[in-house]
């Protein structure tokens, strides 16, 4: 698997522990939050202080040259053909009931109609022979909602 397959992959990344930017002491990040830079205010004040010397103060100890970061990435399992089944059902049932958002919200329909067109050709490409012996099996049929049928358009 390729780099960029596992980044599509990634549903969360987080920063968990920091080493401080002024002392290079290891701390824990809170969970919630713009991620601190500095294991303590006082640390924070200092660092400040040693970016904005005054002529008559000491500088201090120089800042620690490399810093690092312990991130936590959460990944999400690959969907098998099953789970996509499934998911695609559930669009289809959500863009077939009028109270739902995403029926509401059309500004995402283009999106969704093009990301489903993507996938028909991927699984055009995929499929042994194309999907043309799929179609013509299906006599030109398809499903459009719960119940209902429409015709193929050639």
């Amino acid at each position: 698997m390729g780099e960029g397959a596992e980044q599509a992959r990634v549903i969360r990344e987080r920063v968990v522990r920091r080493e401080c930017r002024r002392c290079g002491e290891g701390f824990a990040q809170r969970a919630k939050g713009r991620p601190a830079m500095y294991c303590t205010p006082a640390c924070r004040q200092q660092a400040w202080v040693q970016r904005h010397p005054r002529v008559d103060s000491d500088p201090g100890p120089p800042a620690p040259a490399v810093v690092h970061d312990i991130v936590e990435r959460t990944l999400a399992p690959r969907p098998a053909a099953p789970d996509w089944i499934s998911l695609l059902g559930l669009l289809a049932e959500q863009l077939g009931d009028d109270r739902t958002a995403l029926v509401r919200e059309h500004w995402h329909h283009r999106r969704l109609f093009t990301a489903l067109q993507n996938a028909t050709t991927a699984l055009d490409t995929a499929h042994p022979g194309g999907l043309e012996p799929i179609v013509r099996r299906e006599s030109g049929r398809y499903v459009v909602g719960p119940g209902r049928t429409g015709v193929q358009q050639q």
